[in-house]
């Protein structure tokens, strides 16, 4: 028998949380070695309920309720595969006894899919969550040099499992933290020393491509057309913070309708490995946010506010004065004063500009 190829197995495992599906390609390469017909990942969350289950395969197909119907048929014979030992191979004689007339529903399940002989390999924690990799066949069981590989690559799915697990954890958090950022109507591009463009929000790019004053300066960055004395500004920012990290932010005006402006703030953090190395952040403010409508619905809930007063509080809020709200809202001068005065004592606000403090500083700002 050829000698299985561990080391490229290993690498396809630890390739495999950047693969979409995740693993599809160790799960690939895993059947094929062990001449399995069918392969798969099973993840459980360690506060999933019995049936929440991500499922990953490869080979010979299943129906999509076939392992949820699996486990609940499991559930149901009292067969725990949560009471697995991690990293131990078990046999389908090790998981159900094949001659216990409790277990022929289980078995018969498996074999109308193909699988006469299967390997269950457990890996995880309580705190990353479960995971189970099963191979199954419909002819001769598997050999023992399976299980030998199998023992061999349990550390390493255990090593890759943890570090997805982390991944998403952070992927979770970047994208809690990309939403406050559009919520406060900011968005972000990163540049290298000699000006060019990083990485860019992407809705950032799809405003810079609305508008029509705009023109792509050489650095990758829009500019207002005949304000070219902007690139040249903003390429001397890039090159102070390229040596030095800890220079003082800089602001910059983009464009005045609809207004777009940019603070540019030094990365002090410098990566291992990949391209361009960004020096510096541009954080873009000015895109429009949610609807007006729903400023005006958290307002409601938020100080109490009727939908007229939420309208005009939302006007006020925006720059306007008395005068110009109650002509943008089709309302005369004295009902805006009334109005005004209902808002101010339900926002404890002692005026205008206290008003306009007020709402910045609620969470209306993320709306």
């Amino acid at each position: 028998m050829k000698r299985p190829d561990i080391d490229g197995l290993i690498r396809s495992l630890h390739q495999g949380v950047r693969e979409t599906p995740y693993w599809s390609g160790f799960l690939e390469q895993l059947r094929g070695m062990t001449n399995a017909g069918y392969a798969s990942l099973v993840f459980q969350r360690s506060d999933a309920g019995q049936a929440d289950i991500s499922v990953i395969r490869a080979g010979d197909q299943i129906n999509d309720s076939g392992s949820a119907g699996a486990r609940e048929i499991a559930s149901r014979l009292n067969l725990s595969y949560d009471s697995l030992r991690v990293n131990r191979p078990y046999s389908l004689e090790d998981i159900v006894g094949l001659d216990d007339d409790r277990g022929v529903e289980y078995v018969r399940y498996l074999r109308e899919r193909n699988i006469g002989h299967a390997v269950v390999l457990r890996v995880g924690d309580r705190q990353l969550g479960n995971g189970w990799l099963t191979l199954g066949r419909a002819g001769d069981d598997f050999k023992p040099w399976v299980i030998a590989v199998l023992k061999q690559i349990a550390p390493h799915l255990g090593i890759a499992v943890g570090t997805l697990a982390e991944l998403e954890r952070a992927r979770m958090r970047a994208d809690i933290a990309n939403d406050a950022v559009h919520r406060l109507n900011f968005g972000w591009v990163t540049f290298d020393r000699f000006g060019n463009v990083v990485e860019i929000d992407p809705d950032i790019q799809r405003l810079f491509s609305g508008i029509a004053i705009l023109r792509s300066c050489a650095c990758g960055l829009p500019f207002p057309i005949g304000l070219s004395g902007h690139e040249h500004k903003l390429l001397d920012i890039l090159k102070d913070f390229a040596v030095n990290e800890h220079a003082r932010p800089r602001a910059m005006h983009l464009v005045q309708a609809p207004w777009l402006d940019m603070l540019i703030v030094p990365i002090s953090y410098r990566a291992l490995s990949g391209g361009s190395t960004p020096v510096a952040v541009g954080y873009v403010h000015g895109v429009v946010g949610a609807a007006d409508d729903d400023k005006r619905e958290q307002l409601k809930l938020l100080f109490g506010l009727n939908h007229s007063e939420a309208r005009l509080a939302i006007a006020l809020a925006q720059g306007r004065s008395i005068t110009e709200a109650a002509a943008d809202l089709s309302l005369t001068v004295e009902t805006a004063r009334n109005y005004s005065k209902k808002i101010y004592a339900k926002t404890d606000a002692r005026g205008h500009a206290d008003l306009v403090r007020i709402l910045l500083a609620s969470v209306i700002a993320l709306t």
